[in-house]
């Protein structure tokens, strides 16, 4: 195999971290090895009739796809954990979403519980109707 062929292999899947983020145009650059990219456009949850926010982060790791072996034609495909930044959770039956200013998101499915805390203000806006029952 000629080393061509070897690098555009070698580079189709890659791992990096997120050095800097453009939050408009929905990209970001990422250092992998001794590679900085251009910019890259992450991937979202859901991008259609239900849309998902949820951008990434400098500091970041990611996992990328470079079509063609291409690092110049990547996209983003997920993020992973990492020793700088690990996973909020441990168990298969919570599902648990932190920010940045310290607030949490939680739910336990084993207790029935959700939790919510670290947050200022919350708002709920209803056009009918709101109903809480215990």
């Amino acid at each position: 195999m000629n080393a061509e062929l070897m690098r555009l292999i070698s580079n189709i899947i890659r791992t990096g971290v997120i050095f800097d983020v453009n939050p408009q145009t929905w990209e970001v650059r990422v250092r992998s090895g001794g590679l900085e990219t251009g910019w890259l456009r992450w991937s979202t949850a859901r991008a259609g009739a239900f849309s998902v926010w949820v951008p990434p982060a400098t500091g970041e790791q990611v996992a990328f796809v470079c079509i063609g072996g291409n690092p110049e034609t990547a996209i983003i495909i997920g993020s992973l954990w990492s020793d700088d930044i690990p996973a909020p959770g441990s168990t298969l039956k919570e599902i648990i979403m932190t920010a940045p200013d310290g607030a949490v998101f939680r739910y336990d499915a084993d207790a029935g519980a959700l939790e919510v805390k670290g947050i200022k203000t919350a708002s709920i806006q209803a056009d009918t109707r709101i109903t809480l029952d215990t």
